[in-house]
């Protein structure tokens, strides 16, 4: 990393109209039976299955008034768990962990309505976290949650309506199902202790849900009873009390009806918590049809009966029981009759247990080829070009014999997760052809495979257009601004993409850029001189360096923020510093090396030691006025070297989403630490 001076500068930029500021931290740098038809089913068996399964649980930044939501040891597992087993019943799972603010769920429920079936398939939603009640309404706590007020509910937590409604709008024909493990003692106790604090609430703050009508077609799961709390479980245990009796029924008992499946949930829990606070889990159903996670839909007893009967399905049964009824009223000769006739069914059925036998030897030797074929990367095409003895044709023979098959159904779904894994490293080594023939076999696979989106949008990935006009903005008194240039938006790698880098330069990650305007010099000594003059502020020490257009060094955050709003006030626009996305953005100019000008340091490109120029601290001439050297693609003037330069970004050691957000000076305080670029 090169050795700059420990200084600093501002520079300025412009999103969709407005204007903001820049600078720099991190360097650039279990197997079922064979079953016979049973009688009612609401969904096909090949109807689309799509779930949307959230799981918060660290609520450290999460406030109710002045009082902290407790975290919780199980949601990320509950979630994590419940993908895991909704997955193995056929569903199209779309795992989210750790949501930090509204926005985010809603953004990840308007995915899920996107993938919702339109032909009359399931939707099924899962939440496991903190929940409360207000007005009437039952709310979803997210992981960052800040709720000073009532005023701040509709903002900060999500309303469960408006999940149910996309449900009820997009999945009209199909099956909804709604399952909420929360309200485990979601509000602090002292909240309720502290008058003044509750005083900021019009209406009373309730830890347990209210009940909700569920729609026509549709099913609401709740851990347990209205107005009441739910139990986390035991300290050492993985799941909630509610999720671990609900994922043994999912895994045990797919085949119950839904409703008997739950009240072997409900059975359960009560059993288990009769010895704390009873916790009785509740359900609404407008279901019109019986539903169940693995059709046919079967009583126990029903499933039993048919794990003896094996393949004798229900009409031979129920003629056989009819001709030994009717054999016992008879005389002896018509019973000669009879008795010749049950025979002959009954070496019906062993015919028909016999083939059927063969048929599931069959089906096992071709998922052991099929297994051979997929271990041999012979995925959907083999070794010679051809579309035959692969494994992708071979799960399908297996699917056209035994419809529903569970084993060749993972296939296809391991086939599709090996071709998104190749698409997504052959991006990774900007091997572009082979990308691009990978995501064609993944269409193929799984046309409707929820990785499609992501990586297409990486193989169409923009190439960053030219750097735009240079504007200056004129101030009150009739003089100009800061020189500003417009940067096209777009996409790139943030972080270290060279590797070799510090952990906070970690992990490398794609991230969108809207357009915005970049200061194209450093901010100078005489901008900020007039500001400082305008405002009677104290002007910093050029430590004898020299002022005029030398970069302003010797301010703090706090001052940079308040020349951009100086700025904003004169030139009736909106400055502000930006985040270290947006810098790094701008920095790189759409190069993908260690500095925009190559991997190697030159000569004379930069003021810094080492840097072999006339300024630097080897060259004892320290700062180097701006415009010194050459700029970067986007026009840009020392984006690496001469000074450092502030963000509005808040630093964290690995990134986590703060290098895309703008912290306001109203939230800054004197814990917040800023990153520096340059």
């Amino acid at each position: 990393m090169l050795r700059f001076f420990t200084t600093i500068l501002i520079t300025f930029l412009i999103t969709a109209g407005l204007i903001t500021a820049w600078g720099y931290f991190h360097y650039i740098n279990p197997k079922t039976p064979p079953v016979p038809p049973k009688p009612i089913e609401v969904v096909r068996d090949d109807a689309s299955r799509i779930a949307l399964v959230m799981g918060i649980g660290n609520y450290q930044n999460a406030f109710i008034g002045k009082y902290p939501f407790e975290s919780l040891n199980n949601p990320v597992n509950d979630a994590t768990d419940m993908a895991k087993t909704l997955d193995k019943l056929g569903f199209e799972v779309i795992l989210e962990t750790e949501l930090k603010t509204k926005a985010a769920m809603k953004k990840a429920v308007l995915a899920f309505r996107k993938r919702l079936p339109k032909d009359g398939g399931v939707g099924l939603f899962y939440f496991s976290g903190h929940g409360f009640q207000y007005q009437n309404a039952n709310y979803l706590v997210p992981l960052n949650a800040a709720i000073a007020s009532d005023i701040d509910i509709e903002d900060q937590v999500l309303k469960t309506d408006y999940v149910l409604r996309h449900l009820e709008k997009a999945n009209q024909k199909g099956v909804n199902l709604m399952i909420l493990d929360a309200c485990r003692d979601s509000i602090p106790t002292d909240f309720f202790d502290d008058r003044e604090t509750k005083g900021l609430f019009a209406d009373e703050l309730k830890t347990g849900f209210t009940t909700m009508t569920a729609p026509v077609g549709s099913l609401i799961a709740y851990s347990t009873a209205p107005n009441t709390t739910s139990w986390g479980g035991l300290p050492h245990e993985r799941n909630s009390v509610y999720t671990k009796h609900l994922l043994s029924s999912l895994q045990n008992k797919p085949y119950l009806n839904i409703t008997h499946l739950l009240m072997t949930v409900r059975q359960g829990v009560i059993k288990e918590t009769e010895n704390q606070v009873k916790q009785e889990p509740w359900e609404h159903t407008s279901l019109t049809n019986p539903f169940c996670f693995n059709p046919p839909c079967m009583s126990e007893s029903e499933y039993q009966l048919h794990l003896k009967l094996a393949n004798l399905n229900e009409a031979e049964a129920q003629r056989l029981a009819e001709l030994e009824a009717k054999l016992k009223r008879e005389s002896a000769l018509q019973q000669q009759a009879l008795l010749q006739q049950i025979a002959e069914l009954k070496q019906q059925q062993v015919d028909s247990q016999q083939q059927d036998e063969h048929k599931r030897t069959e089906i096992a030797a071709s998922l052991r080829q099929c297994e051979q074929y997929f271990k041999a990367d012979d995925l959907t095409l083999n070794s010679r070009g051809g579309t035959d003895n692969t494994a992708f044709a071979c799960y399908q023979q297996v699917l056209q014999q035994d419809k529903g098959n569970g084993q060749a159904l993972t296939g296809l779904k391991n086939i599709a997760n090996r071709y998104a894994d190749w698409t997504q490293k052959a991006l990774d080594n900007n091997k572009r052809d082979k990308a691009q023939n990978y995501l064609a076999r993944l269409r193929q696979v799984a046309p409707h495979s929820s990785k499609l989106a992501s990586l297409e949008a990486q193989l169409q990935e923009p190439k960053p257009g030219p750097a735009g006009e240079v504007f200056r903005d004129r101030l009150k008194d009739g003089s100009s601004g800061p020189e500003m240039v417009w940067i096209p938006k777009g996409r790139f790698k943030m972080g270290d993409i060279q590797g070799g880098g510090d952990s906070d330069e970690k992990p490398v990650h794609w991230v969108s850029v809207k357009k915005f305007a970049m200061g194209r010099y450093e901010l100078t000594f005489a901008e900020y001189d007039k500001f400082a003059t305008a405002t009677s502020r104290k002007k910093p020490s050029d430590e004898g360096w020299g002022r005029g257009n030398r970069p302003v060094i010797n301010v703090s955050w706090l001052d940079v923020t308040a020349y951009a709003e100086w700025l904003s006030t004169q030139t009736g626009q909106h400055y502000r510093l930006p985040t270290e996305a947006q810098w790094e953005y701008a920095a790189r100019a759409g190069t993908k090396t260690k500095y925009w000008w190559g991997n190697d340091l030159g000569k004379n490109r930069a003021a810094c030691d080492g840097c072999g120029a006339k300024w630097g601290w080897d060259a004892k001439h320290m700062t180097a006025p701006v415009g010194s050297f050459a700029a970067n693609p986007f026009g840009l003037y020392d984006t690496a070297g001469n000074v450092w330069e502030w963000t509005c970004s808040e630093y964290e050691n690995r990134y986590n989403g703060k290098e895309i957000k703008c912290l306001s000076n109203n939230r800054a305080n004197g814990e917040s630490l800023f990153v520096l670029r340059g």
